[in-house]
């Protein structure tokens, strides 16, 4: 996990929160995994529901993670519909709208 993502999980420092925007989307693509299961530890613990500095590490620690999802999804789509083909592009679309019920 990058040393920022781990100083601000592990200690819940919210003073370094803000800082993980600064970091490149792969640092985070690589360590999501470690990252979620670490949000989801602290989300569980017994003090999260009281604890305004914990909700909101966790809430921007989610919000980073999710921009950074966010950024490959586009990347994989444009990738997939101007340089594979429109069929593909649709089969994608179509699976993924499949996978959330809509």
């Amino acid at each position: 996990m990058h040393e920022l993502f781990a100083q601000v999980l592990t200690k819940k420092d919210l003073s370094k929160a803000g800082e993980l925007f600064s970091l490149d989307d792969s640092d985070i693509k690589n360590d999501l995994t470690q990252v979620l299961e670490r949000i989801c530890e602290i989300a569980k613990s017994p003090e999260y529901a009281t604890s305004d500095n914990d909700q909101s590490v966790v809430e921007i620690c989610i919000t980073r993670v999710t921009s950074a999802i966010r950024l490959v999804w586009f990347s994989l789509t444009a990738f997939i519909r101007f340089v594979c083909s429109p069929y593909l592009y649709k089969q994608l679309i179509w699976a993924v709208l499949c996978e959330k019920g809509v």
